[in-house]
């Protein structure tokens, strides 16, 4: 694993393209959504930091859905379709 060191760090919370001017303002240069909560959020993103930032990192929930117990072997059967859909079947047991 390569860990990277930043020389400072900063937190900048947004709603969407109305934090596109602040994200140009402190010109990060990697950009961590925390919250992308819908299908249309990473695209959002990326649209509104294109061209000044040179990362974006977009967390996902993907371990609520069965696909992601298929992939680790947790329960039987066929690997499923990526990418996942927000009506993908979801986890059977926690």
């Amino acid at each position: 694993m390569k860990l990277i060191a930043a020389r400072s760090v900063s937190v900048l919370s947004v709603d969407g393209v109305r934090g596109t001017d602040r994200f140009k303002r402190i010109s990060p240069e990697v950009v961590i959504d925390m919250i992308a909560y819908t299908e249309e959020d990473a695209p959002s993103l990326l649209r509104s930091v294109k061209g000044f930032v040179k990362r974006v990192l977009i967390v996902s929930s993907a371990d609520v859905y069965r696909a992601n117990d298929r992939w680790r072997k947790v329960y039987g059967g066929p690997l499923e379709l990526v990418p996942l859909t927000e009506d993908a079947p979801l986890r059977e047991a926690l």
